[in-house]
C-alpha cells in the first residue's frame, strides 16, 4: 500500500455531520445512548425572563454525563458529569411558575463544563457554579427517560469496576432489544447470514451496535444516532482486505477495508471464537474478492527493492495488529535522523543517523546505566523503561495541531502544558535522548504527509512557554525550509542506503526476536510487562476492580506490537539489484566475503570467479511456447536433462529406460535399459556423450551414449538413489537410506571409492526418518542443500564437513530445493502446496506462498524460476517479488521434472503422462 496514512482525525469532516456534538466531547470510551429535543432555560435569570429566552437544543444521554447541545452554533455545549451532580429529577417548580412543570428535568450540579464556546476548539471551561439547570422535553414524556438517567447517575457513585459492570449490563440489555430494521437493507428479501453484537472502535471512542452479513452487503447498525446515517452499509464486492486484529491485548478485533483503501470498520467482538467465526463467514461469501495479499512475499519484495522502507514498515505494523483506529496500538516508526542542528543534512555521513540497533532508551549510555541500576534493584517482573515508545498520549502529542479535540478528550479538556508540548523537533529529540520517562518513537505522518500536522493552521491557543515563546508552528531544524520539505527529507532519509542497511536491526527490536526474552534483555529492550501480548488475559480476571485497573493501564500506557519474527530479520540487499527502475541485471551479483560472514560460517561466492553455470544476464522467459512433444516412455518420466550444446534430451523413467532424443535431427529416441530397475535421476556430462544415472537398485551409473554401455558403477547407497546433482567435478546423491553422499571425481569421471567421498548419514544427526527427496549444490561447490520426505531442509558446509542449519519447511515431502547463485537464499517447494524462500544467514522465510497446487520441480537462476506443477502447468515466477508471471498448460498430469538451458533458450519437461516436451522462449 503505497505512501498511505489514514487521516482518522478528519473523519468528522468526511461524515459531514451538522451537529457539533461528538464522542470526543465525552470521556474516553464513554458510551452515548440517545438524545431528546429540549428547551434549556438559562441559569441565573428570573423565571419569566428565562422562559422568554429559552434555547432549543438536544439533550444527550451518556454513560458518565449528560450533554446539552444548543441549536445556536455559537453557544457553548454544556456537559454535566454525573459525579458532579447532586440530583437529577423531575422539576416541581413554584405554584405560579410560567414554565410547564409537567415535563421538566432539573439537573442540580456543582460544576458545568462549557465546550466549543463560540464554536471554537479550545480547552474546556470548568465552571464551579452550583445551580439547578432546567430542561423541558418537547416530544417525549419525562417518565420515559428520567428513570434511565437516574440509573446512570446512581451508577456513577459506584467504584469504577462496579460502574463499568453496570454500564455493560445496560448496554447489553439495550442491544438485545435492538432489532435490525430491514428497511435499511438494499433488498428487503436479502438473506441474513450472520448477525452479531459488536463494538465499533475509533480513536478514543467506542460505539456498540449490531453487524449484519448478507450475501451481498455488510451492515453496521449503531445503537445510537451518532453517525449521520442510521446504518452503515458496504457492498461485499467493494471490500478489499479483511484482517484479524488484537484489541486490548486480546484477539477479538477485525479490521475491514473498502475499495478506496480507506478504513471502513474496526470491530471488536465478544470473544476470539466469535471473531474467528465472523471472519470465516464473511471470507466465504462469493462476492468477497480480496486483493492479492503481499503478506507472503513482502519481506522478499522489500529485500530486493520492490517495496520501499516506508511501505514495508506499514506492512509490518498492520500484521503486528497496529491500527490507525486504536491509539493504544498506533503504527510505530523509528527516529532515523540524529542531527537537528546542522545547516545542511548529509545523508552520506553515518553520524547523521541514529543507531537503529538500539532502542531509544539505550541511545544515551549515561541514562541507560542509571536505568540499569534501578532495574537490578527492582523485584520481578522487572522493566528498564517505565513508559512505552508508543502510547495514546504520544500520538496526540505529535498530532495536537490537526487533532486538538482528541487531545482535549484524552487530557480532560486541557492541552499539554506549554513547556511540555511539541514545540520543536530538536527539543523533542533532545528530551528523547536525555529524559528518564521519554522513550517515544515516531509515527507514520513524519514520513508520508505534507507536514500539515506540524503547522498550527487552526490557530489554536497552545500557550506560552517559560522563555516567553509562543507555542505555534513546530520549530524545524535549519536544514528544512518548511514543513513540507522537512517531511520530504525525513522520507528521503528513511529510504537512503544507510537506513536500508540497518533497518532490520530496528525491526528485530520492535517486531522481532529481540522484543522479548533473553535477547530483549541483552538488547536493553525491556518495557513494563503489561504492555506485552500474552502478559494478561482480561477474560480470566475475575476481580472486576483488577480487570478495570488492567484496562486503564492498557488504555493509558500503550501496547507492544505483536511479535512477528522469531529469527533475526534479514538485511536489505542495498548493494545488489534494487527495485523495478534499476537498469542493472535482475540477477543479484556476487557479494563480498565480509557481506556473507556470519555465525553459521557460510562460505561466500568469489567475486572474481568466472563460472559458466552462473547466469550473468537477465533471463525473462517471455513468449514461451511448445516446440514439440514426444511420448518417450511407458511410465512416468522421473528425471530429464539437456546436453550443454542443447542438441540432446536425456530422460529416465520408472519404465527402467534411459531415452536419448536429438532435437536438431528430430530423430526417434533411443532407449537403453541400464539396471532392470526403475531409474530416478540423470545428470548430463559436459561432453554430451555420457551421463550419470541414479537407480532404484541403489547404484549410480556412468553411462556412455556413444558406446551404449555402462562405463562405471558405484554402489552409492543402501537403498534407492532418489536424486543427483553435479557441479564440475563434484557429484551429490541422495537416497531413501537417509544419506547424502558427496563424491569427488577425477578428470575422466570414473566413479570409484579411490576418488574420495564423504558419506553423511542424516540419521546420525536427527532422530526423525529423513529419507532424502532432493538435493542441490552451490555453483562454487561449498554449500549443499537437501530436502527430505519429512519436510525438513538441511544446509551443509562441504568444506567444513558440518551442518549449518535445519529448516522445518514443509508438512510432507520436499519436492524440490535449490540454492541461489549468490549463496544467500534457498528456494523450496513441497507436497503441502507451499513455495518458500529462506534467507540463509537468518533462517527466516522471506517468501511463503500458499498455492492451490503443488510445484513438483523447478529451475531457479536467482531471479526467475521455471516451475512445473501437479496439474501439468509450466509457470514462470519472478522470485524477487514472489509473483507468478505466466502459466501455460503442458502435460496431462503432473510435470515431474524439467531442465533449462538458458544460453540456448530451451526448456524441457517430463511428465506423469510419459511425455517429453521441448519449449522455446525469448
Amino acid at each position: 500500500m503505497a505512501d498511505y496514512c489514514y487521516k482518522w482525525y478528519e473523519a468528522d469532516v468526511r461524515t459531514k455531520r451538522p451537529e457539533r456534538f461528538s464522542l470526543l466531547l465525552l470521556q474516553p470510551n464513554e458510551i452515548y445512548f440517545e438524545d431528546f429535543s429540549v428547551f434549556y432555560y438559562p441559569l441565573d435569570l428570573p423565571e419569566d425572563v428565562a422562559n422568554e429566552r429559552k434555547q432549543i437544543g438536544r439533550l444527550k444521554i451518556c454513560s458518565k454525563s449528560v450533554v446539552y447541545e444548543p441549536q445556536d452554533n455559537f453557544a457553548p455545549l454544556l456537559r454535566f458529569d454525573y459525579k458532579q451532580c447532586e440530583s437529577i429529577e423531575k422539576w416541581n417548580g413554584s405554584l405560579y411558575s410560567k414554565i410547564d412543570k409537567s415535563n421538566v428535568i432539573a439537573v442540580k450540579a456543582l460544576q458545568v463544563i462549557e465546550l466549543k464556546d463560540g464554536n471554537k476548539v479550545a480547552p474546556y471551561n470548568f465552571k464551579q457554579q452550583e445551580g439547578s439547570y432546567l430542561f423541558s422535553l418537547n416530544y417525549v414524556g419525562i417518565n420515559v427517560i428520567i428513570p434511565f438517567i437516574q440509573q446512570l447517575w446512581r451508577a456513577a457513585t459506584l467504584p469504577r469496576a462496579e460502574h463499568d459492570a453496570m454500564i455493560g449490563a445496560i448496554v447489553h440489555s439495550r442491544l438485545s432489544r435492538l432489532q435490525f430494521d430491514r428497511n435499511w437493507m438494499n433488498d428487503i428479501f436479502e438473506n441474513i447470514i450472520l448477525e452479531a453484537t459488536v463494538d465499533r472502535i475509533n480513536p478514543l471512542s467506542c460505539t456498540p451496535g449490531r453487524i449484519i452479513l448478507s450475501p451481498v452487503f455488510l451492515y453496521f447498525q449503531a445503537f445510537n444516532n451518532i453517525d449521520a446515517g442510521s446504518v452503515l452499509k458496504c457492498k461485499l464486492s467493494n471490500i478489499t482486505r479483511i484482517q484479524k486484529k488484537r484489541y486490548m491485548l486480546t484477539q477479538v478485533g477485525i479490521e475491514i477495508y473498502n475499495s478506496t483503501d480507506d478504513m471502513l470498520l474496526f470491530l471488536a467482538l465478544s470473544s476470539e471464537n466469535e471473531r474467528n467465526h465472523f471472519y470465516d463467514m464473511i471470507c466465504s461469501q462469493h462476492d468477497i474478492q480480496l486483493e492479492d495479499s503481499i503478506n507472503e512475499s513482502a519481506t522478499l519484495r522489500w529485500q530486493n527493492g520492490f517495496m520501499s522502507n516506508f511501505d514495508y514498515l506499514m506492512h509490518l505494523n498492520r500484521i503486528a495488529d497496529r491500527s490507525f483506529n486504536d491509539l493504544t496500538q498506533y503504527p510505530v516508526f523509528p527516529w532515523v535522523i540524529a542531527d537537528y542542528h546542522s545547516e545542511e543534512l548529509d545523508l552520506e555521513d553515518p553520524k547523521t543517523f541514529r543507531d537503529l540497533s538500539k532502542p531509544v532508551g539505550a541511545l544515551n549510555q549515561s541514562r541507560l546505566s542509571q536505568l540499569k541500576e534501578r532495574y537490578n534493584e527492582m523485584p520481578e517482573p522487572k522493566f528498564l523503561y517505565g513508559s512505552h515508545y508508543s502510547a495514546p498520549g504520544y500520538i496526540l502529542f505529535y498530532l495536537v495541531r490537526v487533532a486538538p479535540e482528541y487531545m482535549l478528550c484524552l487530557q480532560n479538556g486541557r492541552f499539554d502544558a506549554p513547556d511540555r508540548s511539541f514545540h520543536s523537533i530538536a527539543g523533542v529529540w533532545q528530551n528523547v535522548l536525555s529524559g528518564f520517562s521519554d522513550f517515544k518513537e515516531l509515527i507514520p505522518e513524519f514520513y508520508a504527509s505534507d507536514g500539515e500536522f506540524l503547522k498550527n493552521s487552526a490557530m489554536l491557543s497552545l500557550g506560552v512557554r517559560s522563555d516567553n515563546s509562543t507555542v505555534d508552528d513546530v520549530v524545524l531544524p535549519k536544514w528544512a525550509k518548511d514543513h513540507k520539505e522537512f517531511t520530504r527529507i525525513l522520507r528521503e532519509s528513511l529510504e537512503c542506503d544507510y537506513v536500508s542497511e540497518h533497518l532490520h536491526d530496528w525491526i528485530d527490536l520492535i517486531f522481532g526476536f529481540k522484543q522479548t526474552g533473553e535477547e530483549a534483555i541483552k538488547a536493553d529492550n525491556i518495557f513494563h510487562h503489561l504492555t506485552y501480548e500474552g502478559s494478561i488475559d482480561l477474560s480470566s480476571i475475575k476481580d472486576p476492580n483488577e480487570r478495570s485497573s488492567m484496562k486503564l493501564q492498557i488504555l493509558e500506557f500503550g501496547q507492544t506490537p505483536r511479535k512477528i519474527f522469531e529469527n533475526p530479520h534479514p538485511q536489505r540487499n542495498v548493494t545488489r539489484y534494487l527495485g523495478p527502475d534499476s537498469t542493472a541485471s535482475m540477477l543479484p551479483s556476487s557479494v563480498s566475503q565480509e557481506q556473507t560472514t556470519n555465525d553459521f560460517n557460510i562460505p561466500a561466492v568469489d567475486d572474481k570467479q568466472e563460472n559458466k553455470e552462473s547466469v550473468n544476464e537477465a533471463v525473462h522467459y517471455t513468449d514461451l511456447k511448445k516446440a514439440f512433444c514426444h511420448k518417450s516412455h511407458k511410465n512416468t518420466v522421473t528425471s530429464i536433462c539437456l546436453s550443454e550444446n542443447g542438441n540432446q534430451v536425456f530422460s529416465v523413467s520408472q519404465d527402467q529406460y534411459l531415452r536419448v532424443f536429438c532435437i536438431n535431427d528430430n530423430e526417434p529416441s533411443l532407449g537403453y535399459n541400464i539396471s532392470g530397475m526403475p531409474l530416478s535421476s540423470c545428470v548430463a556430462m559436459p561432453d554430451a556423450k555420457s551421463l550419470l544415472v541414479g537407480s532404484y537398485d541403489n547404484n549410480i551409473y556412468l553411462y556412455s551414449i556413444e558406446f551404449g554401455s555402462v562405463l562405471d558403477t558405484i554402489e552409492g547407497h543402501c537403498d534407492a538413489v532418489s536424486c543427483l546433482c553435479r557441479r564440475k567435478n563434484v557429484m551429490v546423491s541422495g537416497s531413501w537410506d537417509c544419506t547424502v553422499k558427496v563424491t569427488h571425481s577425477n578428470t575422466v569421471w570414473q566413479l570409484s571409492d579411490e576418488c574420495g567421498s564423504q558419506d553423511w548419514n542424516l540419521n546420525d544427526e536427527f532422530e526423525e526418518d529423513v529419507e532424502v527427496s532432493c538435493v542441490d549444490l552451490s555453483f562454487d561447490e561449498t554449500l549443499l542443500v537437501s530436502g527430505s520426505k519429512s519436510g525438513s531442509i538441511f544446509l551443509w558446509n562441504i568444506k567444513e564437513h558440518s551442518l549449518i542449519n535445519e529448516f522445518h519447511s514443509h508438512d510432507g515431502v520436499v519436492n524440490a530445493v535449490a540454492l541461489s547463485p549468490d549463496n544467500l537464499r534457498i528456494l523450496s517447494s513441497g507436497g503441502d502446496n507451499f513455495l518458500k524462500v529462506f534467507d540463509i544467514e537468518t533462517g527466516m522465510e522471506v517468501l511463503t506462498a500458499k498455492l492451490s497446487f503443488s510445484i513438483r520441480c523447478f529451475h531457479w537462476n536467482g531471479t526467475y524460476s521455471v516451475c512445473g506443477d501437479d496439474y501439468g502447468n509450466l509457470s514462470i515466477w519472478n522470485m524477487l517479488t514472489g509473483v507468478c508471471l505466466q502459466t501455460i498448460k503442458g502435460h496431462e498430469g503432473a510435470i515431474e521434472c524439467l531442465d533449462v538451458l538458458e544460453d540456448k533458450q530451451l526448456i524441457v519437461t517430463g511428465g506423469e503422462d510419459k511425455v517429453v516436451i521441448v519449449w522455446n522462449y525469448t
